[in-house]
């Protein structure tokens, strides 16, 4: 660092002052504090010392603000006077010259210098600073009358590097050092042997800080040559280690050697190609546990931390570690509360600066005041100082499923514009103490959720464009058009929020965090075309994913996908290239097989295949797997045969994506139907036709030409014609294909019909592990719902959030996956729905996935291997209190007269009795169920008696059981029987609701058990909220 920046430790409310060491000009500057309000920040230099030797390290001392400790490159350890101007000081000298690395002055006038290692001599010096200043007159200028140079009063640490040192403010005889390559070592002055008293092994010891609040715990960081990380240790965890413990080589971990907390690579490291340094380790003087990380590409990280309540009782003697990279592990009782990204690196993409404005210093600011503000002083490269001050983060909150936005209390008095939210920071309306607010979102002020939808992601785009535009540091280039594109990166623009200026309203950013609760609603599910028409219009990459797989599905249903013992049911274009049924191709044999398909076997089933899908013969570059290409072709999104050709390109035409249409045309090798198009479109694409029409007869381009070509790239109308224009210049079909702003399916379109076989095999290699990486699912023709979507949908998952788009999709493959991850996403949303009170949504998605499993035609092979969820066990069972008969209806039994009402429900054959749940264990979740299914029960029932012959069946009458004839329990409201009579066929139901005969349906009480028909329930507690029975004092409709 060229300037250094210090805090005066002896600042008050009246006089606050810092200090600057300037390093090039070797000078230090004492100034002080004129004003200070938001970003006007006022001071005066008062004392200056110039002419100072190169500085290596320096103190402020705790005891007198007018001295400063300063370690020089030759290890020679001084003490400036800096507040009279006579630039006098102390000079404190070793034997062998070396490096002092770090000083440090204690409340005792203690002075420690650490050194770098020398062999057989010590590296850690401590001076009295008491006995060169006994004859001292303070008020006399200078230190001439200081006594004379003395001996440490202790040597320590034997030929190892010494990089920092700190003193303990409320033990001023204890100190901690950094030990480079050892350790963190704690040493008590007091005791003579000069052993360690506590010893931590790490290599993280560039910077030392202790806690000023706390200092039972102190951080310590990595040094230049290792990747940015800090350590927060506690000195009361003691361990006694010794170097034989550690291989020599090799790091050790700090989580085994007492570290409390762990922040492994906790700097910025996105847009820099080498990681960046940890110039400095500062804790607050002010707030307690609370301290700032600064790298040398200036961020400044702020981290709070605070003691965890629940782990108070932890036994200090046994470590216990968690991991999390990204809040650091707990141990100890000590969590991490918050961080905050106080500055960015001069190079983020939002919120950088130019190099020469980044941070060099900081350092906290204090002035004794009980109501201390909590501030930071700063300084720029540039020599600019200013004033930060810390911000807290916002209330905690949270979203109910009723949609409801749950705010609590602030711990700083600044808060977000009311009613407003940022993006990428938490919503907030004003300051809470202790208190709840909740902020609900209407459905009704916004019937047409899409558009509103595209109207924040419109304002966030355009807030993000300007912002790219103001904080551009390239050169503008006038040339350049700025076309639409449609890869990924497009794709990932509607969920990248731009910078934290663009601001919506609170029910805003509900509706646009509430958007899987409203898709579910209206019905996004399993019905692929219902998704593509209804559900996700304005979403181009989501429909064609619900449209490759509408049609996968169309096959699957049709059988079209199987042939002999394989099947290749929602495989992608990269399987099906390399022959690959996956790891799990079990699930994929309908014969009991131990070995895959062999490659001849398989290029036998794909033109069975082929042939069962009447695909046209394939027509493109002379290849080898014309099979494979043929059914690849076909699993494209395009889903383009040369006899749809024309069809395609009038489509294209008729909404104006001429050179589309043209370079569609161009790929199936119609030059003619491809200068058409071009002449159609915009008059400026002469060029690009005149370039198409020398390529089609075979000629080759002067070098001259292929130039204007390349250059005319850059005025391209649009994305098309700039991939067109790649192609003409280059002379290859490889740079249309490579053209990133292109649809993924016109780029495979291309490869597929142009590349020879070895390009081709490295495109498809190539772009299916780019998709899966980048969580691409425009490419989900390359790699289909099988084993590589789960890790796609993955990184989809964690770039979008969009966990429902992910289960839906994968859902259609359940029967061949064999991984946990889908397993996991499957049931985290089950339980979202019944959290939004989805509960019909849940059962019907449950009922199709269901029903998907079953089109497999080795279903009952993957239901026994377990791939499957098991379906759970009936759990009701509705049976006469007088015989224990069941009463399910029977359909195989003619003379079966009444309909049952559930599979399960034990009756009672007196009015006004309660209907009980015949199993062993029920839950008392109070709710008023509909039907009989509702009820939450914990275990099996009995299982039911043998059903009697149908001989000796009672011939009963209409709600009674049908094997003893007792009648069934009555409603406890208008006294008639519970149940319904069967109408002789399973549509009974439907017939009788359409007599209005649903009186018969029976709801019960789970709560009290009480039952009653669902007309008279509904009638009832409309206008009461307790039970209709007298002696029962169950509130059963506040239960609905």
């Amino acid at each position: 660092m060229d300037s250094v920046i210090r805090w005066s430790p002896h600042s008050t409310g009246i006089s606050p002052r810092f200090l600057i060491i300037d390093r090039l000009a070797n000078n230090l500057k004492t100034y002080e504090v004129e004003s200070s309000c938001g970003q006007e920040f006022k001071y005066k230099q008062i004392f200056k010392v110039s002419k100072v030797p190169e500085i290596r390290a320096f103190d402020w001392s705790p005891v007198d603000e007018g001295l400063v400790a300063l370690g020089l490159p030759s290890g020679e350890t001084t003490v400036h006077r800096i507040d009279d101007g006579s630039s006098d000081y102390l000079s404190f000298s070793i034997r062998a010259q070396r490096s002092c690395n770090a000083v440090a002055l204690s409340k005792q006038n203690r002075l420690a210098a650490g050194l770098d290692r020398i062999r057989h001599d010590f590296c850690l010096n401590i001076w009295d600073l008491n006995q060169r200043l006994s004859t001292w007159n303070r008020s006399s200028k200078g230190l001439a009358t200081a006594r004379p140079a003395s001996e440490p009063i202790r040597k320590l640490i034997n030929g190892e590097t010494v990089s920092s040192i700190r003193f303990f403010q409320e033990q001023p005889e204890t100190l901690v050092t950094g030990v480079k390559e050892r350790g963190v070592r704690i040493y008590d002055l007091r005791e003579a042997s000069g052993t360690p008293a506590v010893q931590f092994q790490t290599w993280k010891v560039s910077n030392i800080s202790i806690d000023t609040k706390d200092e039972n715990y102190f951080a310590s960081a990595s040094g230049p040559t290792d990747l940015p990380t800090v350590c927060i240790w506690d000195r009361r965890y003691t361990v006694r280690m010794s170097a034989s413990h550690i291989a020599p080589q090799a790091e050790p971990d700090p989580r085994q050697t007492g570290a409390v907390l762990v922040y492994s690579d906790c700097l910025d490291r996105t847009s820099s190609a080498a990681h960046p340094i940890i110039w400095s380790v500062r804790y607050s003087k002010t707030k307690r546990g609370c301290f700032g990380v600064l790298s040398n590409n200036g961020q400044l990280k702020i981290v709070q931390t605070a003691k965890d309540n629940a782990s108070q009782d932890l036994d200090y003697s046994i470590p216990i570690f968690e991991q999390d990279d990204v809040v650091g592990e707990l141990q100890h009782g000590l969590r991490t509360k918050w961080s905050n990204d106080l500055e960015h690196a001069y190079h983020h993409p939002y919120r950088g600066c130019e190099e020469r404005k980044r941070l060099l210093t900081f350092d906290f600011m204090s002035t004794g005041a009980p109501n201390d503000d909590h501030q930071i002083i700063a300084g720029s490269a540039s020599g600019n100082i200013k004033v930060i001050k810390l911000r807290f983060p916002p209330p905690d909150f949270g979203v109910t499923p009723k949609r409801q936005l749950i705010i609590g209390g602030m711990e700083s008095e600044e808060f977000l514009h009311r009613g407003s939210v940022a993006f990428g920071a938490v919503p907030g309306a004003q300051k809470y103490q202790q208190d709840f607010k909740a902020v609900t979102y209407d459905e009704r002020a916004w019937p047409d959720v899409a558009k509103k939808l595209r109207a924040i992601q419109q304002r966030a785009r355009e807030s993000r464009d300007a912002y790219e535009k103001a904080n551009s540091s390239e050169k503008p280039q006038s040339k350049r058009r700025i076309i639409r594109t449609y890869g990924h990166l497009e794709h990932m623009k509607i969920y990248d929020n731009g910078p934290s200026d663009c601001v919506v309203s609170t029910k805003e950013w509900l509706l646009y965090s509430s958007v899987d609760r409203l898709r579910c609603e209206k019905g996004y599910g399993l019905d692929s075309r219902s998704n593509i028409e209804y559900i996700l219009f304005g979403n181009g990459w989501l429909r064609a994913l619900w449209q490759w797989i509408n049609d996968m599905s169309n096959a699957t249903k049709h059988k079209a996908m199987t042939m002999g013992r394989l099947n290749i049911s929602y495989l992608g274009i990269h399987a099906i290239w390399n022959s690959d049924i996956g790891p799990n191709y079990a699930a994929r044999l309908t014969s009991q097989v131990d070995q895959p398909p062999t490659r001849s076997e398989f290029y036998d089933s794909l033109t069975t295949f082929n042939n069962s899908l009447k695909l046209e013969p394939y027509s493109g570059v002379a290849t080898s797997y014309p099979e494979h290409r043929r059914l690849c072709l076909s699993l494209n999104s395009t889903g383009l045969n040369p006899s749809a050709l024309e069809d395609s390109l009038r489509e294209h035409e008729a909404h104006d994506m001429h050179s589309r249409s043209a370079a569609w045309a161009l790929i199936f090798g119609d030059a003619p139907r491809a200068m058409a198009a071009i002449s159609a479109g915009t008059p400026d694409q002469k060029l690009l036709s005149m370039a198409i029409a020398a390529t089609s007869i075979g000629s080759s381009l002067p070098p001259q030409f292929q130039q204007v070509c390349r250059d005319a790239r850059l005025t391209a109308p649009d994305v098309w014609s700039r991939a067109l224009l790649a192609y003409v210049s280059e002379g290859s079909w490889l740079a249309f294909v490579n053209d990133t702003g292109l649809p993924m399916c016109d780029r495979l379109l291309c490869a597929l019909r142009c590349l020879p076989d070895s390009q081709l095999s490295t495109i498809i290699e190539t772009f299916t592990s780019r998709a899966v990486k980048q969580g691409d699912i425009s490419a989900i023709a390359l790699t289909g719902l099988g084993w590589q979507a789960v890790p796609l949908f993955q990184r989809y998952i964690t770039a979008t959030g969009d966990m429902q788009t992910a289960v839906l999709a994968l859902s259609f493959a359940a029967p061949y996956l064999d991984d946990r991850r889908y397993t996991q996403w499957r049931t985290s949303y089950r339980h979202a729905m019944s959290r939004w009170g989805l509960h019909l949504k849940r059962c019907d998605f449950d009922v199709k996935a269901g029903h998907l499993a079953r089109l497999s035609p080795n279903y009952e092979a993957i239901l026994a291997a377990g791939i499957l969820p098991t379906p759970p066990p009936r759990q009701i069972s509705l049976r006469c209190n007088n015989c224990e008969y069941p009463l399910a209806q029977d359909f195989s039994s003619p003379s079966t007269t009444i309909r049952a009402i559930a599979p399960s429900a034990s009756v009672a054959p007196t009015p006004g009795t309660s209907v009980e749940s015949n199993a062993t264990t029920t839950t008392t979740s109070a709710s008023l169920a509909s039907n009989a299914s509702t009820l939450s029960i914990s275990s099996p029932p009995n299982p039911p008696p043998p059903p009697m012959p149908n001989s000796s069946r009672v011939k009963t009458q209409p709600y009674a059981c049908p094997k003893c004839a007792a009648t069934l329990p009555r409603c406890v409201i208008c006294s008639q029987p519970l149940g319904t009579p069967y109408t002789g066929n399973l549509g009974g139901v439907r017939e009788a609701s359409k007599k209005n005969e649903d009186r018969g349906f029976v709801t019960w009480c789970a709560s009290c058990a009480h039952g009653f028909h669902g007309v008279c329930a509904n009638e009832w507690f409309r206008r009461h909220t307790v039970c209709a029975v007298p002696e029962c004092a169950c509130q059963c409709g506040k239960l609905r």
